[in-house]
């Protein structure tokens, strides 16, 4: 337990630290899914859940709702200022404040005053954040409906800039599709910092995800996931004025109507399916807005969950449910609510925010899959048991990982930039794509959810089984006789992990699907045959390679002017222990 130190006089006290959603880390969150939410985990591998997305996730990169009520506050106030008499801003200005405060309170307020100088500006614009719908709908005489929102708000300069960059949130929501865990993503935001994250990862590939806002989107949607915005699109606004403005849901009237707008009608249905056909994980969004509990209110009438639930129907994000998500447990579990509430809403609630909960996630469903392949690899004299040992060790190394992510949100983001990066040079140099690896893209563990990967043809023919068992064996060796492998960093040349032994002389080592593979590494210069500090482990059973000049030699060197290669699969398929493979492993190594 992390405690947290106070002194107090002379005296040094130690008290333990208060989890919360705010300050709880990643390996704490990691360990929510290793325990108490560990069902949640497994049904994000298997692409149970569905994900709905709000504001939270985008509050560090984007205006939030704090941001949009006093901009809105501002421009009243100068306007009606500047009016003589009983004008259209002055009383636009005086509705908003009667939204969030009494005549009393209301009457304190010099309306005459720059809103900077008035005592109560914070409590004005945190009330109104529960009412921004209502603020938005304000009416100006003379502009049209949605002149906050176009034109004050600014939707394309201040959603659809094109400097904003995405945030850990969006990185880790970007993976988790890429890995085919999030095939369905429904999104109340109007950013596109989910796609452009997706787009960072992929080389701008702009077909993995589809943006879906209007029904003419729908219509042959496909792609690695779809993203139902259903309350419109900044990006698709800014670049289709004419057919994406007037789907730009913010107003009060427009969520009010939503439900009953033809032209949201499909997207109605489609969330509504969404709502029955998996379940919910919800972060940064407070589902406060009436078109949303609609939603669930319908998808309920379709379906009724019972409690309990393997795994829960909804979680939420954050330390307490807001009143519009208990009135979905309520929807969902009906008569069971009422008899099991305590134990519905603690299974409902996970106590950690979108950066520590997101990167959390990705590193647990990464972990699940190298778990699976482990469960996989072509081992026939190894018991289940000696798997699940291996697994420990994948486990280990996850969480020593998940240990270097920092407090703070630059320190998440840093973390998960790096952390991706790791990942992608790793799996690229492993893949021979080192093209790839220049551009940055991030070719996934693999784009099955969990529950599909063992009917995945692909799989064995991959050669990522024995990669899960090389990180398995790397993560129990850790520190043992003095025996460490670590990921590196830099140039491809530089090698896939650093190996030392007892000696503490350090080794690269590159770790690589296949034979073909080793060959196209060579021929590029990235592994240097005459370089005797160099160590290849191949995942595939031993074959010629072509000589790609006279004097190369195959397999194992013997020479100090030699690599040594030797082939990694063979060790697991003679093995009968992880213990043997780690000896092995060390043999061929020379360590």
């Amino acid at each position: 337990m992390e405690l947290i130190v106070l002194r107090v006089g002379a005296q040094i006290l130690e008290i333990p630290k208060k989890i919360t959603a705010t300050n709880i880390s990643v390996l704490e969150t990691l360990k929510l899914f290793d325990e108490e939410f560990l069902e949640v985990a497994a049904g994000v591998a298997k692409a149970e859940y569905a994900l709905w997305l709000g504001s939270g996730i985008s509050r560090e990169r984007v205006a939030d709702l704090r941001v949009v009520a006093r901009r809105v506050l501002d421009y009243l106030s100068v306007n009606a200022r500047a009016e003589i008499g009983d004008g259209t801003y002055k009383r636009a200005l005086d509705k908003a404040l009667g939204l969030a405060l009494t005549h009393g309170e209301k009457a304190a307020v010099d309306q005459e005053a720059d809103p900077a100088t008035w005592a109560n500006i914070d409590i004005i614009v945190e009330r109104l954040v529960g009412k921004y719908a209502l603020l938005l709908d304000t009416r100006i005489q003379g502009q049209p409906s949605d002149h906050l929102v176009w034109d004050i708000i600014d939707v394309r300069g201040t959603y659809a800039d094109d400097q904003l960059e995405p945030d850990c949130e969006h990185t880790a929501v970007a993976v988790l599709v890429l890995e085919g865990v999030f095939p369905k993503v429904a999104s109340a935001n109007w950013d596109g910092l989910v796609e452009k994250a997706v787009a960072t990862l992929s080389d701008g590939n702009e077909t993995l995800v589809n943006v879906l806002v209007r029904a003419e989107d729908i219509a042959g949607a496909g792609g690695r996931a779809l993203l139902h915005k259903f309350h419109g699109c900044a990006v698709q606004a800014k670049r289709h004025e004419a057919q994406y403005r007037e789907y730009i849901v913010g107003r009060d009237q427009q969520i009010t109507d939503w439900p009953n707008d033809p032209k949201f009608a499909l997207m109605k249905n489609q969330l509504e399916g969404l709502s029955v056909t998996h379940r919910t994980l919800m972060i940064g969004l407070s589902a406060q807005d009436s078109n949303i509990k609609d939603i669930f209110s319908v998808g309920r009438a379709m379906l009724k969950r019972a409690w309990p639930s393997h795994p829960p129907a909804y979680v939420f994000a954050g330390d307490e449910l807001g009143a519009e998500q208990g009135t979905m447990l309520k929807s969902v579990y009906q008569d069971d609510y009422d008899d099991r509430q305590l134990e519905i809403e603690k299974a409902a609630k996970i106590p950690a925010y979108g950066k520590p909960l997101l990167t959390a996630l990705v590193l647990s469903v990464l972990g699940q899959k190298f778990a699976k392949l482990i469960e996989l690899v072509d081992a026939p004299n190894m018991s289940a048991e000696e798997r699940t040992k291996i697994i420990e060790g994948v486990i280990a190394a996850r969480n020593l990982v998940a240990a270097q992510a920092g407090d703070t949100s630059d320190d998440k983001r840093a973390f998960m930039d790096a952390f991706v990066g790791g990942i992608t040079r790793s799996l690229s140099i492993f893949r021979g794509e080192i093209g790839g690896l220049a551009k940055g893209i991030y070719g996934p563990v693999g784009v099955l959810p969990i529950g599909q990967m063992a009917n995945d043809p692909y799989v064995q023919m991959s050669s990522m089984p024995e990669l899960g068992v090389f990180l398995g064996i790397a993560g129990l060796a850790t520190d043992v006789d003095g025996w460490r492998i670590t990921p590196v960093t830099g140039d491809a040349n530089m090698g896939s992990f650093s190996i030392s032994g007892a000696t503490g002389n350090q080794q690269k080592m590159f770790v690589i699907s296949n034979n073909e593979t080793l060959s196209k590494l060579i021929g590029e210069g990235v592994i240097n045959e005459a370089d005797s500090d160099t160590i290849v482990a191949v995942c595939s059973a031993p074959v010629a390679r072509r000589q790609t000049n006279p004097s190369s030699r195959f397999g194992r060197g013997d020479a100090d002017n030699s690599y040594r290669e030797f082939s990694f699969k063979e060790i697991i398929v003679n093995a009968t222990s992880s213990g043997e493979v780690l000896a092995r492993l060390k043999e061929e190594a020379t360590l």
